[in-house]
């Protein structure tokens, strides 16, 4: 190329290349003495221009150079860049194609060629560039970094960390390979080798004073899915520090990992605080941040707005779209959720965020064995994910398969997981095993941690009214046990934002019809259901207008009845408890009824806000609530005789007769059969109710009756045994009173009810159980022929039995006094066939004509109950009335009946 005069330069060249701008321009001077019009001369004026950083200088003559010189690769290349730095990316793409085809061995312009397709986003035609380049010169690690980042963005990941491996082969300390194969090998589950890389380029930055916020960040990212929270505290302030607060894109990835960090160890006010930061300045992963704390914090409505404004900023982020689908479900939108997924690439659906939207999509649908076998894949790569751990915990608890389930919830503990929803997993698996001490432990860790927030978090309640329902079952908690736990609920709501002074607008007419809402999560096939109905239809509508709002989270054809008896049907299963409230005020209801009490997903919260002026709670739960907020709980004289009530925070409102009612199934009902010991030879005895109803004392017991007669069986059927470790545990408490395994038989669930009914035609005598005694069960047998032995208690749970009993008039035969008159009374029975027959033959028609099947007295005794109530708060000062709960342990009393 004589006419570039290549000495003088190559020498100037060479200086501006060393950004001695000094030297280059003394060349140029020599240059322009000798060859003014050359396309030396205006290449090396062009170079110094784009080295002043006025590419709209040197583009002119840049294409002079070229003009007068074509076809030569040291101009074109320095052109191409130009018009990269002017946007012309079109222009650039077509220079550079023109160099390699002037100089296909020049591995650098395949290179430029390949980053300037990376900015196109044209991926392909960057592999095809990169591969060339890689070809050409195998030993420059910046090509073969360009290469792995090439083939990263065409989804070959494991051809993009081979490219990698060997860009640090040549070029160890190369701080952009270290962070790119440390991102990379991270979202491959290979943690241990991304923080090595990482640890490496964080340690080669501070070295050289540059900015450390991407290791920090990759780092902090690590620590966090091992629960190493201080190590992701110390490297983010490390990182946060370094960053200066102008680094807007630093900051925003730190604070974003701080928020992460903040949300797994349940400071979501501060995760949120930490976030605050970047107002103005959000991008989709701020936003998307916010949404998952508002997700945990239970504020919904929130959550959608920020995840709605992520995908204003990047419509069709994965990651984003996996957190919009799980909000659809938590809003109970399966559809919806299933949708947004739907929107997904083949690719995208294998990214960590969206398999496990997937998963918990599958178990919401009830595709039990396709969400576990995604659980599994996802805790493949992420062992210590405590959420999948958790869910698949579930997944074999539903399945009865309590060694593999406590096994993962143990797993999900040690690796730090702190979530409700974990927490009652766990408990509710040592529950059904009726280890009760490890259980009352893990619910009343998840309460402590609760008790940590300053901020009111509804997921927390669930802990408490598990706690609460589980007591019931131990023969050794006491009275004051419960009062001490229902105490600590009643503070631990203290400061829930409530509407005492929003008066309720009413007319307090004491006569008029009134506007009734029972609330409950169990308008479903469940047994608060079926005690429920005929009341439902016996009720006289021209005294009293019947609302049902809905917890339930999978609606089946009682649901359907239900809907159909009630005047009207408001569904407020996905509606926080404040707006459950709300819409419970604006319906303007005069007396709202609680039906679950501390059972599964109940709405307690929702009544502290006071929605209605009268507020009760009946049937579901067998204990006080501990709210200040419920002004009766309908009882009857046999489950809370004189004396029980200091132990109550509610007045108690006793019925005239029993408090429930029992609706024979069917219409075509199955016969009474002979008892089972005239063919056997020998008396079975046995129980239908949970094992968790089994206490160590109703085990001794049951084990002194078996001894007392010796050819006597016992029959159990319950779910938890189809667990054969669970019967085996059973089987041995037995074994340890002397009781020999082949004399009890364990059966799990009949679905059929049918099946479930011909059950009892195996039973001679009905066992309850104690403190917790049966109620559905004890009906059931009874319908079916088979009496029901009971032990009478000093609670209202140790005495539904004894209410049940009287109604149908066996008080006398089947309610024992204390624990040696039950078995006493067990062994009288086995030892007397006529007894036995005559009992069985007369117990359906004796039931049919007793108050227990009486559901139009039941409703005519609640109606009055209904309105008495009413009645007293027309004639009230003030919004509420009733025993409150103060938070130093002592109580106040006023109404009582």
């Amino acid at each position: 190329m004589p006419s570039l005069r290549l000495p003088l330069f190559l020498q100037g060249y060479d200086y501006a290349l060393r950004g001695d701008r000094n030297g280059a321009r003394m060349y140029l001077g020599m240059l322009e003495a000798s060859s003014p019009e050359s396309a030396a001369v205006a290449l090396l004026q062009g170079i110094l221009a784009r080295a002043e950083g006025d590419e709209t200088a040197a583009l002119p003559l840049l294409q002079a150079a070229n003009a007068l010189a074509p076809r030569q690769p040291v101009i074109l290349l320095p052109l191409a860049l130009c018009l990269q730095g002017l946007g012309d990316l079109a222009g650039s793409e077509q220079v550079l194609f023109q160099a390699t085809a002037a100089a296909p061995a020049e591995a650098e312009l395949y290179e430029q060629l390949a980053r300037l397709a990376l900015r196109q986003g044209k991926d392909g035609l960057a592999v095809e560039a990169s591969t060339q380049a890689v070809t050409l010169s195998p030993r420059t690690s910046g090509y073969w970094n360009t290469f792995g980042v090439a083939l990263r963005r065409e989804n070959r990941l494991d051809d993009a960390i081979i490219a990698w491996r060997q860009a640090l082969a040549f070029a160890p300390d190369s701080v952009a390979v270290l962070n790119n194969l440390a991102e990379s090998v991270r979202s491959r589950g290979e943690l241990a080798e991304a923080e090595t890389y990482y640890c490496h380029a964080l340690s080669l930055l501070k070295a050289a004073g540059k900015p450390i916020w991407v290791p920090c960040e990759g780092l902090a990212l690590i620590y966090l899915e091992h629960s190493r929270w201080e190590d992701a505290r110390a490297v983010l302030e490390d990182g946060l520090a370094a960053t200066p607060i102008d680094n807007i894109a630093g900051r925003r990835m730190l604070l974003v990992a701080r928020a992460s960090l903040l949300r797994q160890t349940l400071q979501l006010d501060a995760a949120l605080e930490a976030l605050r930061e970047l107002d103005g300045n959000e991008d989709a992963q701020v936003w998307n941040a916010r949404a998952l704390t508002y997700i945990q914090q239970g504020e919904k409505g929130k959550a959608i707005e920020a995840l709605q404004q992520a995908l204003v900023l990047e419509d069709g982020n994965p990651d984003v779209l996996a957190n919009m689908c799980l909000m659809h479900l938590n809003l109970g939108d399966i559809a919806g959720a299933g949708q947004i997924l739907g929107r997904l690439t083949d690719e995208e659906k294998t990214l960590p965020a969206v398999k496990k939207a997937q998963a918990l999509l599958l178990l919401r649908q009830k595709e039990y064995l396709a969400s576990l076998l995604l659980y599994e894949e996802i805790l493949q790569r992420e062992p210590d994910n405590t959420q999948a751990l958790g869910n698949a915990a579930y997944i074999h608890f539903h399945s009865q398969n309590y060694d593999l389930a406590l096994r993962l919830c143990e797993r999900a503990l040690q690796c730090g997981g702190r979530e409700p929803e974990l927490l009652n997993i766990h408990a509710s698996i040592l529950l059904d095993l009726r280890r009760f001490d490890e259980a009352y432990q893990v619910w009343i860790t998840g309460i402590r941690n609760a008790m940590q927030h300053t901020r009111w978090n509804e997921s927390w309640s669930m802990l408490f009214s598990n706690l609460c329902m589980a007591l019931h079952y131990d023969d050794q908690v006491t009275l004051e046990d419960h009062q001490d736990i229902l105490q600590r609920f009643a503070a631990f709501m203290h400061d829930l934002p409530d509407d005492l002074q929003a008066p309720h607008l009413q007319s307090r007419d004491p006569d008029r019809r009134l506007r009734v809402g029972y609330l409950s999560a169990d308008f479903r096939y469940h047994s608060v259901a079926c005690f429920f109905k005929p009341l439902l239809e016996s009720f006289d509508r021209s005294a009293v207008e019947i609302t049902l709002y809905s917890s339930v989270e999978d609606p089946d054809a009682m649901t359907d009845t239900l809907r159909g008896l009630a005047d009207h049907y408001v569904d407020i299963t996905y509606l926080s408890e404040e707006k459950a409230a709300g819409r419970i005020r604006q319906d303007q209801i005069d007396v709202l009824i609680d039906l679950s009490g501390h059972t599964g997903r109940n709405r307690l919260v929702a009544m502290e806000y006071r929605p209605a002026p009268v507020q009760l709670t009946w049937l579901g739960y067998p204990g006080s609530t501990g709210l200040r907020m419920l002004d009766g709980r309908i009882v009857d004289h046999q489950t809370d005789p004189d004396g029980m009530q200091e132990w109550y925070s509610e007045p108690r409102i006793r019925l005239p007769r029993c408090f429930l009612a029992y609706q024979a199934p069917g219409n075509d009902p199955l016969p009474v059969a002979e008892p089972p010991c005239v063919q056997a030879g020998h008396v079975t005895f046995g129980s239908f109710n949970n094992s968790f109803k089994i206490s160590t004392a109703v085990v001794r017991a049951w084990s002194a009756i078996l001894r007392a007669v010796p050819s006597s069986r016992l029959f159990l059927k319950a779910r938890q045994y189809q667990d054969a470790h669970n019967a085996a545990a059973l089987l041995a408490e037995f074994a340890a009173e002397g009781i020999a395994a082949g004399r009890i038989e364990l059966s799990g669930r009949k679905d059929d009810f049918l099946e479930h009914l011909a059950t009892y035609h195996r039973i001679d005598l009905a066992l309850d159980t104690f403190p917790y005694h049966g109620t559905t069960t004890t009906c059931e047998a009874m319908w079916m022929g088979v009496p029901t032995l009971t032990l009478a208690g000093d609670r209202h749970a140790t005495r539904v039995g004894v209410s049940l009993l009287s109604a149908v008039g066996l008080e006398k035969q089947l309610v024992a006094k204390d624990i040696d008159d039950y078995i006493t009374r067990a062994v009288s029975f086995a030892s007397s066939l006529e007894d036995l027959r005559e009992v069985r033959h007369n117990l359906r028609d004796r039931m049919s004509a007793s108050p227990l099947c009486d559901a139009e007295g039941l409703a005519r005794a609640m109606e009055q109950a209904i309105r008495t109530e009413w009645r007293r708060w027309c004639a009230s000062p003030g919004p509420s009335y009733g025993k409150r709960w103060n938070y130093n342990g002592q109580t106040s009393f006023a109404a009582e009946d």
